[in-house]
């Protein structure tokens, strides 16, 4: 496999959140603009425009919460969680989880959950795949 065609099949996954991040530049870009022409423009407020591209970038990536199943090549469906598809090791192995809808937080034959108890996929991976879940949860709730 090529590298384009690795680069190809990854950018599908991370489609979303570049959009997202693309929506929040533009916006930024408008809003300093126009600081700037009325010299309003305030460099001590920077924060909040980190602040809004971060929160873009994860908005636009929140859409794959709508995904349940992402078709492969020979036609067959795997289905995944939200967060999953940038976590290329917890991906395969929730492809042998026990349930097609498992979170791999709380749900017993998790596989995932069993990778991370062996060894096989790193804990602090596993944290920072719980923190996205939790926080694309908070999004879509309007609880952030």
């Amino acid at each position: 496999e090529s590298i384009l065609e690795l680069l190809y099949r990854s950018l599908k996954y991370l489609e979303p959140f570049l959009y997202g991040a693309l929506g929040a530049f533009v916006y930024i870009l408008r809003v300093s603009e126009d600081k700037l022409h009325t010299r309003e423009f305030d460099p001590a407020r920077a924060p909040e425009h980190v602040n809004r591209l971060v929160l873009g970038t994860l908005s636009g990536g929140s859409i794959i919460l709508f995904i349940s199943q992402i078709p492969t090549e020979e036609g067959a469906f795997i289905h995944i969680g939200a967060a999953a598809l940038g976590f290329r090791e917890i991906m395969t192995a929730a492809q042998r989880c026990r349930f097609a809808n498992c979170q791999h937080l709380r749900e017993p034959g998790c596989e995932v959950k069993s990778g991370v108890e062996s060894g096989a996929i790193s804990s602090r991976r596993y944290d920072s795949y719980k923190r996205i879940v939790n926080l694309t949860r908070q999004l879509t709730d309007g609880r952030f």
